[in-house]
């Protein structure tokens, strides 16, 4: 009994070590749609997760070998316990089926071997909108995190400048300036919503923070009486992605993004050279800030 049960045991543990090494691999269950028996809770798949789509061919010499047909990514994962929107609720045994979505890849017949590809838990990316005046206008970088119901991406937006709608006037100077803000940060969910193997669409929706600041109001070579104005707002924003994976690991995109106002706060006003504070500055900076909310960008993604 106890060396059946030592057997056991090595084979056990043998057997997950060689799954561990070589990626999970199992059979396609369907084609319409392309499923397979794994699931988040048993076999750790996310959305996003990439599976090489292959089948054994006979050698004139009688061994094998492995034919690759393409790959396909986990769309809406097999679980018990997330909810998945309109996901296949058929069963065999008690494990769920994940839905794969083609990425370039056609003639897909049940049976064929599927095999997990090795892929980082981070993504990398960089955007780029033409727009003036928009929270989005010139260079984005982002890093995307993986989730087990969608995709979450660190947005980091650098260098934005917003022209002013009308002159301001301080110090009996009236003049136009730019608003700025050196940097933004926030967060963005991505939820694929359309899978047409090569291209996707996806909702975005997410939250950030752009400090905005107004340098030297009212300064000149002749006047040292000036101010200084900040203003840290936070923005909520949502849109749609249409995404072209060209390969499973590069993706380029176009999307179209909506920015409303979350909190606005107050402009925190510093004066300098004994200039005397104005009730007047702070209402102009605010009619000033005339962005506009809605941002087309370009991007490419690394994954």
């Amino acid at each position: 009994m106890r060396k059946v049960s030592v057997l056991f045991l090595m084979i056990f543990f043998s057997a997950n070590s060689i799954r561990a090494q070589f990626g999970l691999n199992t059979t396609l269950f369907s084609i319409k749609p392309v499923t397979a028996k794994v699931s988040y809770e048993k076999d750790g798949v996310v959305v996003g997760d990439l599976f090489k789509v292959f089948y054994e061919k006979d050698k004139s010499n009688g061994s094998t070998k492995d034919v690759k047909v393409g790959y396909v990514m986990a769309h809406k994962i097999g679980s018990s316990t997330i909810k998945n929107n309109k996901t296949s609720k058929v069963y065999d045994g008690n494990t769920p089926l994940t839905v794969f979505k083609k990425v370039g890849v056609r003639n897909v017949e049940k049976g064929m071997e599927i095999k997990k590809v090795k892929r980082n838990f981070i993504s990398y990316g960089a955007e780029y909108s033409l727009q003036d005046n928009t929270f989005f206008s010139g260079p984005t970088v982002l890093a995307s995190f993986k989730g087990a119901t969608g995709t979450i991406s660190l947005v980091i937006v650098s260098n934005l400048k917003f022209s002013t709608n009308t002159p301001i006037t301080y110090n009996r100077i009236t003049k136009n300036y730019d608003i700025k803000s050196w940097g933004s940060i926030g967060l963005r969910g991505e939820k694929i919503l359309a899978f047409l193997n090569y291209f996707q669409v996806s909702g975005l929706v997410g939250f950030f923070g752009a400090p905005l600041s107004v340098d030297n109001i009212g300064k000149t070579s002749n006047n040292t009486e000036y101010a200084y104005g900040l203003l840290a707002p936070w923005y909520v924003y949502g849109g749609l992605k249409l995404s072209f994976n060209i390969n499973p690991r590069i993706q380029f995109y176009v999307q179209d993004l909506y920015t409303a106002n979350l909190v606005s706060g107050n402009w925190d006003i510093d004066y300098y050279g004994g200039a005397a504070s104005s009730t007047s500055l702070e209402s102009q900076l605010k009619d000033n800030l005339r962005f506009q909310a809605n941002s087309i960008s370009f991007g490419i993604r690394i994954r």
